[in-house]
């Protein structure tokens, strides 16, 4: 079905002017909303392929819809397999395998006539400009997008090798009208046509590296005002042909640069691609990243699939499935890449452990970022300050660099993230051209702060909130609070942090509105049950005011969210706290500890402590915890526990501890299967107890086993093992957020 005599069909549907090159497929529903200022719909439409931008070229049109139909049988979307089949889903045109450009002009009625009023105002060469341009704009092909908008196609394969890159609103006022003749011009127009100096009009020249939604296309979205659903059809405007462009009068008047050279634009991007070529450089099982599983070799077989149990039964059943490629054999090739992905990240981690220490970092406060943001209504938490997003923005060369890169490592130190932690984040999530990301440069910054006191500039509007957070890592939580000091200390800052993500100058940022239990958890890594405890003896304490808010309501897409009630907190920053003067917190450098039974939150501060690299004894480390008494008991199990699975170096001479990062990723791994293995074997002998206490000895006289192999028959039967815990385990549904986030990016 989804070969060439589809792409026929397809073509059939299409103006004779847009046949034959490849194409993109998008939804018959969308979204829209009506901007009155523009007087259009902007409607949220998106292709259905996933990074459609990357794909080869050969066979676009064929690989897209065999892609879109495996994705929507694996995820059993009816609608759109019916639309597919039926070849009804709406097209755009991948302008790279064109040899047009085109010409995009939104809200059509207001910028054409801008540009015919500013003809009577400038001067007689651009007035010469404008109306050439507006002659072009008549003759050649055009679309009208449905949304009072126009696309002008123009052949243009000359312009496109030298202009490959798409360029929004590039007809700037400035170029056409001075700033006495744009005086002139917004005295004698009507308010809606007015303009700035600095404006820029909403047309947009569209090259390779975008798509142009063509003709026979219609999107259907529901007008939330007018209560009704509305069709937004792309119609043949002009059924011209497609005229040359005069290449001369578009670089004149529209602001186009040529490409000199391929530049780095996305850091970000470009982070995570040195990313997998590190990992895919550091393993064995990388070898195996570009072959189709149906096409390994024997040599590959024995040489890498079977070092690994798992991939290799994923391997053999693909194999002997094959070639009946049904919904089943998809799933395993899908689980093949996962399982892929995890060897190479497992080998790339056990050689890099502060690597795996900022990773989990960043990938917890990722999922916490995409849970928040999912629930309409509350602030989104975002983990990294104002000031890294600086560092990655188009913006940062404009800035004073030494400031912004000063600030952000100076945060972090302040925040107790070990520098070797910060040092890999910087080189994951921070483009090269940063000054930090220089290794040399950073451990000179490095020295330098820590050899200077921490001040923040009271010049800044929001000095005071950022001193303050500061000195609440000082305070002395145990004098406050004894055993629940750290809980305590965790939300304290937590909201002192949320508080400086939000808080703009104009507003009281010492009041956080509309904060959850749940996602105060999730930000402070302290459990939900914990959470309003340790609120209330904050409150108790003066540090913060706590007033529940009973009057919001619970809407349907907050469902989730709600579960917890709802709170406004005022952090008081007037009272005067007890300080110490060294950093009394440590925040938990490796989350995942907190959730192994034998580790918990105790031993995850004790691997916490010792990264700083200071060798500490049994008594020193007894010292970190005042207020645990029996340390015997309590603290020396979990420094042995963390010897056995080798997280803990121990030094015969000196009788010390240290953390150790090397193969951090294995050794959790293995935690996690004692853990697994100590959790079956507690459950088995509390549920044969029960058992036996609940008088089930009565059940078992008419059966003629003995009393012993009769209960174990029964515990057997009427208990099951527990399921293992996944090795991404995070908080409450961080973890929930975090596997919907990834399946997402995996299709």
């Amino acid at each position: 079905m989804l070969n060439n005599e589809y792409i026929e069909k397809l073509n059939d549907r299409l103006p004779k002017q847009l046949k034959g090159f490849e194409y993109l497929f998008l939804d018959v529903i969308v979204k829209g909303e009506y901007n009155k200022d523009l007087e259009k719909y902007k409607v949220k439409k998106a292709p259905l392929v996933y990074n459609w931008n990357n794909l080869p070229l050969e066979n676009y049109t064929l690989n897209a819809i065999r892609s879109i139909a495996e994705k929507n049988i694996i995820f059993n979307n009816a609608k759109r397999l019916k639309n597919l089949s039926e070849n009804k889903l709406n097209l755009a045109l991948l302008i790279k395998s064109s040899p047009y450009c085109i010409i995009d002009i939104d809200s059509a009625s207001i910028n054409l006539k801008r540009i015919k009023l500013i003809q009577e105002y400038a001067s007689p060469e651009v007035t010469d400009l404008l109306k050439k341009f507006l002659e072009a704009l008549s003759d050649t092909f055009t679309v009208s997008s449905g949304n009072n908008g126009f696309h002008h196609y123009f052949y243009a394969p000359d312009l496109k090798s030298r202009i490959n890159s798409s360029k929004t609103k590039c007809l700037k006022v400035n170029n056409l009208l001075t700033e006495e003749q744009l005086k002139e011009y917004n005295n004698n127009v009507d308010e809606k046509y007015k303009l700035t100096y600095n404006q820029s009009l909403d047309i947009d020249f569209l090259s390779d590296s975008s798509y142009i939604i063509i003709p026979p296309s219609s999107f259907r979205f529901y007008d939330m005002k007018k209560n009704k659903w509305i069709q937004n059809y792309y119609e043949v405007y002009k059924d011209n042909g497609v005229k040359n462009l005069d290449e001369d009068l578009i670089v004149k008047l529209l602001d186009l640069r040529e490409e000199k050279e391929a530049k780095n634009k996305n850091s970000k991007f470009i982070s995570s691609l040195v990313t997998i070529n590190q990992l895919n450089s550091s393993s064995i099982f990388s070898k195996l990243r570009d072959i189709n599983p149906t096409e390994i070799s024997n040599e590959l077989y024995i040489e890498v699939v079977a070092k690994d149990e798992e991939l290799k039964a994923i391997v053999d059943w693909i194999k002997l499935r094959y070639p009946n490629q049904d919904s089943i054999y998809k799933k395993q090739v899908i689980n093949y890449y996962h399982r892929l992905r995890y060897l190479i990240e497992r080998d790339y981690f056990d050689q890099n452990g502060y690597a795996y220490l900022a990773y989990r970092m960043i990938d917890d406060y990722n999922a916490m970022n995409h849970y928040a943001q999912k629930k309409k209504g509350f602030y989104a938490y975002n983990y990294f300050s104002n000031v890294f997003k600086c560092l990655k923005s188009s913006q940062y060369d404009k800035a004073d660099r030494s400031n912004f890169e000063y600030a952000f490592v100076l945060l972090e130190l302040a925040k107790s993230t070990r520098p070797e932690i910060l040092w890999e984040i910087i080189q994951r999530e921070l483009s090269p051209k940063t000054k930090i990301y220089d290794r040399k440069y950073y451990l000179q910054l490095i020295n330098k702060i820590e050899n200077t006191e921490i001040k923040i500039d009271s010049r800044y509007p929001m000095a005071d909130l950022f001193q303050f957070y500061l000195d609440a890592y000082k305070i002395d939580y145990r004098y406050y609070f004894e055993r629940s000091a750290n809980s305590s200390a965790f939300i304290f800052l937590a909201l002192i942090d949320r508080a400086i993500k939000i808080g703009r100058i104009d507003s009281n940022f010492w009041e956080i509105k509309y904060e959850s239990l749940t996602n105060i958890g999730l930000m402070a890594h302290v459990d939900a049950k914990t959470v309003k405890e340790s609120l209330e003896k904050l409150a108790s304490e003066g540090f913060i005011i706590l007033n529940e808010n009973r009057n919001f309501k619970n809407r349907k897409n907050n469902k989730d969210l709600l579960e917890s009630k709802i709170f406004s907190i005022t952090i008081n920053h007037q009272q005067k706290y007890k300080l110490k003067n060294i950093n009394t917190i440590t925040p938990h450098a490796f989350i995942e500890l907190q959730h192994i039974t034998g580790i918990g939150k105790t031993g995850s501060l004790i691997y916490s402590f010792l990264l700083d690299k200071k060798p500490r004894t049994l008594q020193e480390i007894y010292e970190l915890f005042p207020t645990i008494k029996n340390p015997y008991n309590n603290i020396k199990p979990k420094v042995n526990f963390l010897y056995d699975i080798g997280l803990l170096e121990y030094f015969e001479e000196d009788k010390t501890y240290i953390s150790s990062t090397s193969k951090l990723f294995s050794k959790l791994v293995y935690a996690k299967e004692i853990e697994f293995k100590n959790k079956i074997k507690r459950v088995q002998t509390i549920n044969y107890r029960n058992v036996v206490n609940q008088g089930c000895v009565d059940s078992l006289i008419g059966i003629k086993k003995s009393r012993k192999s009769s209960l174990k028959h029964e515990v057997e039967k009427k208990f099951k093992d527990p399921k293992p815990k996944p090795l991404d385990t995070n908080l409450f549904r961080a973890n929930k957020a975090r596997k919907r986030r990834n399946s997402y990016l995996n299709s």
